[in-house]
């Protein structure tokens, strides 16, 4: 099992948080850094994943709506692909 820890206070912008889960995930060269792309890869992953975020509301202080969004994509990401999980 792999587990990471995305940590609001030290994701400061769309960029920053693309470029952590990207490095993280070991994502290929070819990730969009985007919200479609990550749905994509995250679907498609097929070794349990834990994906830990501490932090929310710093995460939303940054980003916004788009932390909302990010965060209900991992939701429905977990509830369809049973290698992922998301915890709060």
């Amino acid at each position: 099992m792999y587990r990471i820890s995305i940590d609001g206070q030290d994701i400061f912008d769309r960029t920053d948080l693309h470029d952590y889960l990207a490095y993280a995930l070991d994502f290929p060269e070819y990730y969009g850094r985007n919200l479609d792309a990550l749905h994509d890869l995250l679907m498609a992953h097929q070794d349990r994943l834990e994906i830990q975020i501490v932090h929310f509301d710093e995460l939303h202080d940054h980003l916004g709506h788009y932390a909302d969004r990010f965060l209900k994509l991992l939701l429905d990401v977990a509830e369809k692909n049973a290698f992922v999980t998301v915890l709060r």
